[in-house]
């Protein structure tokens, strides 16, 4: 029987590969028990579940049955089977991960609903939001569809955003990625900062403290042709053309 006392779970935890999950593992638990009932707790990009599982011991810590909703398309990546490897666990290229992941939370023993697939084709209708993390979609239209499908459920003066990445761009050049924090400024009067730095992290926090209107705001965003849009259709266009070959070499 598995040990599911906090220390265990704790212990398991610590022990889920991450990305830097277990840097901000404390404050997003603390935040996963302050949501008030009858709220959801939506995580947008897991990897293999470490900040998934330190939501989940908020979930417990509250005694609540908060419901957590987790996106991601759980596919092992090249550039990933190393860093899943670093931590003792071997994956295959493209393989399914979310077995795995499924397995490794099981312990916690909180409501997590799994939501594999494309971020872009998501639906939400869960009801309102009280936690946001957004661990994926750093930039573009994946970033913007992301706000405009899960924003208009957030509630203002109460919902807490964790953008995980934001603060991405001050390690890459050309100004690359800087359209999380673009939009945060261009919306300032919606969302108040909670951490908006951190010394060991390059995540965000804030809490949404205005209704906005997440159609018109992504709009507006939309129409300044930024270059990480065109540059993530060049992106796609390139995957979509790999994936072609790929599929006729299985034909053949």
């Amino acid at each position: 029987m598995t040990d599911t006392t906090a220390a265990s779970l704790e212990d398991i935890a610590a022990r889920i590969p991450s990305m830097g999950g277990h840097i901000i593992g404390d404050r997003l638990r603390r935040s996963a028990a302050q949501v008030e009932a009858g709220r959801n707790i939506v995580e947008i990009g897991s990897w293999l579940g470490s900040g998934t599982a330190y939501l989940a011991l908020g979930v417990r810590d509250s005694g609540k049955d908060t419901p957590l909703h987790v996106y991601d398309e759980w596919r092992c990546r090249s550039t990933h089977m190393e860093k899943a490897r670093a931590w003792g666990v071997e994956f295959d290229e493209n393989q399914d991960t979310l077995p795995w992941v499924k397995e490794a939370l099981s312990p916690f023993g909180v409501p997590i609903h799994f939501h594999q697939g494309d971020i872009e084709k998501v639906r939400w209708n869960e009801g309102q939001i009280g936690l946001f993390v957004l661990d994926a979609a750093k930039e573009g239209e994946p970033f913007l569809y992301t706000m405009q499908t899960f924003g208009p459920s957030m509630i203002p003066g109460e919902t807490v955003l964790y953008m995980t990445d934001f603060h991405y761009y001050k390690h890459k050049p050309d100004g690359k990625f800087t359209d999380q924090r673009d939009f945060f400024a261009e919306n300032a009067d919606h969302f108040e900062p909670v951490e908006y730095e951190m010394e060991d992290h390059i995540c965000a926090i804030f809490r949404y403290t205005k209704p906005l209107d997440f159609d018109a705001a992504a709009a507006a965003f939309r129409a300044q042709g930024r270059a990480s849009f065109e540059r993530i259709a060049r992106q796609r266009a390139r995957q979509k053309s790999l994936m072609k070959k790929i599929k006729h070499l299985f034909r053949r």
